[in-house]
């Protein structure tokens, strides 16, 4: 039975060390910006060095995004055309390890890219990432030497059409695990593989393509560890594939809003799809019908059974603290399960609005638990979160300029208190006797 953290010590990884070069747990607050060894690493990957020239106007530039190993324990993150990489210590803490940076086209050194849309790849050798400004084209990195070594332009050799890129994906939940070279990518109409052994420049491997007529507007996919492959799209449907190339066994119909992540359990039998204003949590596994006990991803359900989403919401009154803290709406960024090879079954959920990350327990939420969420707040902005790969417990966090790693058991019940660190209740005076 999982553990609830209401009332437990706050574990972070907030630790000072005495060898400031190497280790760089919080970039804005921690550090003292006097020491010229810690700026100079600051600035390898903030481009905040106070002797440059140039003062530096991708400094200005914010943290975009976040991919976390699962071969080696490190987490990379995005900021304009630089990658940081990160990796846990001993004792829990995070430090910096190395920054990539001035990455370029393999083909035309003068192509300066802006990573988006991270997978990591091969052992977590590689590095297959999307610059936005050429959706068209994908690039392929070699961790070890820390540049661009393939350029990739999916042109379709069907129809002579160019594929924007919408998202890519492992074949399977833990290929990267592996040597595996394919993987998968959607665009907002079509489903393919992707094999960089193929002697053509799109490598796409043209008997698994599947490509619909409409436009579907895909917008994200995930896989299981059988390669099951759930796709989201921005009508708010999901569709349930067994394998690729062939039509969805399952269509789950849209709630209304857009599908903007999507994660799936190692078994395929819970899927967790975020949009702006709420989570949904659905069980794939058909109750009824001549299908019984069959997961959606092989059989279809019956047209009276289609799955009822569990929809994660936050309270109304939450809601409205929040919105009057920040003075903007719930958004939230990507919610992922945590990830273990040694578990079919999650047990936690992670996402984040504004300042705000939260996790649901997926045991009260099955249980119809009225509170089954906790809460943390930081000084700025998480644009992406994700648990520690193998760990239940350890988060990691990118905030708008911060990179750190935060225990569960510091998460809190949602009060005034924990929404609003500077909150006071307002004692009520009471009038002497005359």
């Amino acid at each position: 039975e999982e553990e609830d953290f209401e009332d437990a010590e706050e574990y972070t990884s907030n630790l000072k060390s005495s060898n400031p070069k190497k280790i760089i747990d919080d970039y804005s607050g921690d550090i003292d910006d006097d020491d010229e060894d810690v700026d100079q690493i600051k600035g390898r990957f903030y481009n905040k060095d106070k002797k440059s020239s140039a003062l530096n106007s991708s400094y200005k530039e914010s943290n975009s995004g976040l991919k976390i190993g699962y071969k080696d324990d490190r987490a990379y993150v995005i900021r304009g055309d630089k990658i940081g990489v990160f990796t846990s210590t001993k004792d829990d803490g995070l430090k910096f390890y190395t920054a990539i940076e001035n990455l370029h086209s393999s083909k035309d050194k003068k192509l300066s890219l802006n990573p988006s849309k991270l997978m990591l790849h091969q052992n977590d050798r590689n590095l297959i990432f999307q610059d936005d400004q050429t959706p068209n084209n994908l690039y392929k990195m070699d961790l070890e030497y820390g540049k661009v070594v393939e350029d990739w332009d999916l042109n379709n050799n069907k129809d002579g059409k160019n594929l924007s890129v919408v998202e890519i994906g492992p074949t399977s939940k833990f290929s990267q695990l592996t040597d595996e070279q394919t993987f998968l990518g959607i665009s907002t109409k079509d489903m393919f593989k992707l094999d960089p052994r193929i002697n053509l420049t799109n490598k796409i491997v043209e008997n698994e393509m599947k490509s619909y007529k409409t436009n579907l507007n895909f917008s994200s996919l995930s896989t299981t560890e059988k390669g099951y492959i759930a796709v989201g799209n921005n009508n708010g449907e999901i569709r349930l594939y067994d394998r690729l190339g062939v039509n969805a066994k399952s269509l789950l119909p849209a709630l209304g809003e857009k599908i903007i992540g999507i994660d799936v359990s190692n078994d395929g039998r819970y899927i967790l799809a975020t949009c702006k204003n709420y989570l949904l949590l659905v069980d794939t596994k058909i109750v009824d019908g001549k299908n019984k006990g069959e997961l959606g991803f092989m059989k279809s359900f019956s047209k009276d059974s289609k799955p009822r989403p569990k929809r994660l919401n936050l309270s109304p009154e939450h809601v409205a603290f929040i919105r009057s803290e920040t003075g903007k709406p719930i958004d939230f960024t990507k919610a992922h399960f945590d990830t273990s090879l040694n578990s079919t079954s999650p047990t936690t959920i992670i996402s984040s609005t504004g300042p705000y990350v939260i996790t649901w327990s997926i045991r009260k939420l099955l249980k119809g638990d009225i509170n089954p969420y906790l809460i943390k707040r930081y000084n700025n902005d998480v644009i992406a979160d994700n648990f520690k790969f193998g760990d239940k417990y350890d988060v990691i966090l990118a905030m708008t300029d911060d990179v750190a790693m935060v225990n569960k058991r510091g998460f809190r019940k949602a009060t005034r208190e924990t929404l609003a660190p500077s909150y006071k209740p307002t004692q009520r005076k009471t009038r002497s006797k005359q």
